[in-house]
């Protein structure tokens, strides 16, 4: 395995080092992964600076035990060398005055004084700025300092500085603050713009609610009584009320349903208010109604425009009342009349289509029945408002109303057996005149 610190001149690689220090790794956990290159270079660098500081107050222990010990083998050394030389000497020649050896005496005296002062000056300078346990000292002083940046209670330490960095209104506090400001304030402006739609769109279903847009309630009744109704007849209802278009529901057959030869298709316009829609009123709006979802469905040649009471249409139009229009014939009524203004309809167009087939088929019978309808509806009509009229002994008139009712409904029924008939009848010819030209 090869080297994993490598020094250069100018550059330390570290490769491959694990550090299994439990502190050091709960550290870095929470250190954000962009970041934890260069707080690992930061940690180094403090490491490196304490443990410089550190060894240069071990090292000069040590060189300040050397140098003492140094110093007193030397003094120890000159302290005998001016008695041995003297002794030497005087062995050989005189050391009193006026001898030979006087001056050498007095210069070996001299050179001991200037080591004794030289070791002196030594011993003062290890004491005065080499000694770390002395403040006044120069290592003193810097190991002084060292501490008073490692030391949490003084402000200018390094951890009251990142205190300061990391409080409230710190400069760290502030820049990120002022970075995330920057970086949510689009998503703030969203937040507030879809705050006012929907405040703005509470406001106007409040609104809604107040005027003659609250229909919705209704379209689900109608929906609910057209649902029940299509099981009978296999139409199929489409529900176009939530577009806020004009014509809330399409009713469409396929051919060969309630038409032998073509799709037929009946709009339904819904509301619920009690603003007196008169005949013209609800001639035009069906009128639109047909025109706008004539584009997406062809087939729809008819239409009614069913209120939830009488209070819906004005006294000219009451329960039930026919029109008609370039696009087709229409029915204005009341809710409870609606699945018989979809079967008037219905049986309307089927007279039609079998005339276009059979010119000479007598339809004398069927449009008796129809007119037999008409007054029955009209003869409701007056009762129903009869009844709101009169008191509660009036039962009797309402029971008749619902007599007729069920007259309407056989009549219904009678031309529908009829058309059957009729169908029937025609089968076989349509059958010989195919055998004919095969």
């Amino acid at each position: 395995m090869g080297q994993r610190i490598v020094v250069g001149d100018q550059q330390l690689r570290i490769t491959n080092l694990e550090i299994d220090r439990r502190d050091v790794v709960d550290f870095f956990t929470s250190v954000p992964e962009e970041e934890r290159e260069s707080r690992f270079i930061h940690a180094v660098e403090l490491g490196v600076f304490c443990l410089q500081r550190t060894t240069l107050h071990l090292d000069a222990d040590f060189y300040k035990r050397q140098i003492q010990g140094l110093l007193e083998e030397v003094e120890k050394r000159l302290m005998v060398l001016p008695q041995r030389t003297q002794e030497e000497l005087a062995k050989k020649i005189g050391t009193d005055e006026g001898q030979v050896l006087a001056p050498i005496k007095n210069h070996v005296n001299t050179v001991f004084g200037e080591g004794r002062r030289r070791i002196t000056e030594i011993k003062k300078l290890l004491e005065g700025s080499l000694d770390p346990d002395k403040r006044s000292s120069t290592l003193g002083k810097a190991l002084h300092e060292v501490r008073q940046m490692l030391n949490p209670q003084h402000k200018d330490s390094i951890q009251s500085r990142l205190a300061d960095i990391t409080r409230n209104d710190g400069a760290l506090v502030k820049t990120v603050r002022k970075v995330v400001k920057d970086i949510t304030e689009p998503l703030r402006l969203d937040v507030d713009r879809l705050t006012a739609e929907l405040r703005g769109e509470e406001t106007a279903d409040a609104v809604r609610q107040q005027t003659t847009l609250k229909g919705e309630p209704f379209q689900l009744e109608v929906l609910s009584e057209l649902n029940s109704w299509k099981r009978i007849t296999g139409a199929q209802i489409v529900y176009c009320g939530p577009d806020n278009k004009p014509g809330d529901f399409v009713i469409k057959f396929a051919a060969g349903t309630v038409l032998e030869r073509s799709p037929f298709a009946i709009v339904i316009e819904a509301k619920s208010d009690g603003t007196r829609v008169g005949r013209k009123r609800a001639t035009d709006a069906l009128a639109v109604a047909i025109a706008y979802r004539h584009r997406s469905e062809p087939a729809i040649q008819s239409a009614i425009y069913v209120g939830k009471t009488e209070a819906a249409f004005a006294q000219e139009v009451g329960e039930w009342c026919e029109m008609s229009s370039t696009r087709g014939l229409l029915v204005a009524c009341t809710f409870e009349h609606l699945v018989t203004a979809l079967r008037f309809l219905i049986v309307q167009r089927r007279i039609q289509e079998i005339r276009d087939i059979l010119p000479e088929v007598d339809a004398a019978t069927i449009l008796s029945e129809i007119g037999a309808i008409r007054t029955s509806l009209k003869k409701i009509t007056n009762i129903k408002t009869q009844v709101n009229a009169v008191i509660e002994g009036a039962e009797t008139i309402r029971t008749e109303a619902e007599a007729l009712r069920e007259e309407i409904n056989s009549a219904l029924t009678t031309i529908e057996r009829a058309i059957h008939l009729v169908k029937e009848k025609e089968q076989p010819k349509k059958l010989a005149a195919r055998a004919a030209a095969g």
